[in-house]
């Protein structure tokens, strides 16, 4: 069931919160400014952030309790200090739904200020190194544009291959020397949409509106997949850890 999948993901959450904490300041654990402890990769940081962060926020419009919160505040942190535009997106999105669906005032206005603090913090410093020298050496963090840089030109490629095949798709195989054939890189819906085409889009998010129709909290947590899935291959990378997840919870019972 997905409440004991949630369960069991809030206890390696814990586990990979206690993994990270070590390497907020070493600065061998920033890559270009954006944290990734261990991992050497921001964006398998930031993805298990974000769905740490739902978790733990669940837990906390449910229990109340501190320890919920703290890990709401700390993982809150790590998705900005990783600067995943996906991520932070994510955040926003999911937080103002939760939020709207369990309005109570004392909860909204408590998660409001954290993110006003933790985010204020981050662009603060931002900022002062866009004003000054741009001197990198003179904060760990990066000023990163909102543009899609490498991704539109994978999304092109992905757009080229549906087009070329739009009602079924060019399938999951890869040719090298095949401009027309899949390429699996980020940005899960435009590489679904060459694989599978329309009708194979179609049935995909029917299953979706199906599983999310009668909408719990639990599924916050495929939300913030979906969500993250729009500049990720979370949701065609099918090894991945957070696609299981996302797959776990989309077939499984309520």
């Amino acid at each position: 069931r997905a409440d004991y999948f949630i369960f069991a993901y809030k206890k390696f959450s814990v586990l990979f919160l206690i993994s990270i904490i070590p390497f907020l300041l070493i600065p061998d654990s920033y890559i270009m400014g954006r944290f990734a402890a261990w991992t050497k990769n921001t964006n398998i940081v930031a993805g298990f952030a974000m769905l740490s962060y739902s978790i733990f926020f669940i837990s906390y419009l449910k229990s109340k309790s501190k320890y919920d919160l703290f890990g709401v505040v700390a993982y809150l942190l790590i998705v900005f200090l990783t600067q995943s535009r996906g991520a932070l997106l994510a955040i926003g999105i999911i937080t103002a739904i939760m939020l709207l669906k369990n309005y109570n005032k004392k909860i909204f206005f408590r998660v409001g200020f954290i993110i006003f603090v933790l985010g204020g913090v981050v662009f603060s410093n931002i900022q002062v190194r866009e004003i000054g020298n741009n001197d990198t050496n003179n904060s760990i963090f990066t000023v990163r544009e909102f543009e899609l840089g490498a991704r539109q030109e994978i999304m092109d490629r992905q757009l080229d291959a549906f087009i070329y095949s739009p009602l079924i798709g060019v399938g999951a195989l890869t040719e090298e020397n095949n401009p027309y054939s899949r390429y699996p890189a980020e940005a899960s819906y435009t590489d679904l949409l060459s694989m599978v085409g329309l009708f194979g889009m179609l049935f995909y998010i029917l299953a979706i509106i199906s599983r999310l129709r009668s909408f719990n909290n639990n599924d916050f947590i495929l939300l913030s997949i979906l969500i993250l899935s729009s500049g990720e291959g979370y949701l065609t990378g099918v090894g991945s850890v957070i696609s299981i997840i996302a797959y776990t919870i989309l077939l499984s019972e309520r």
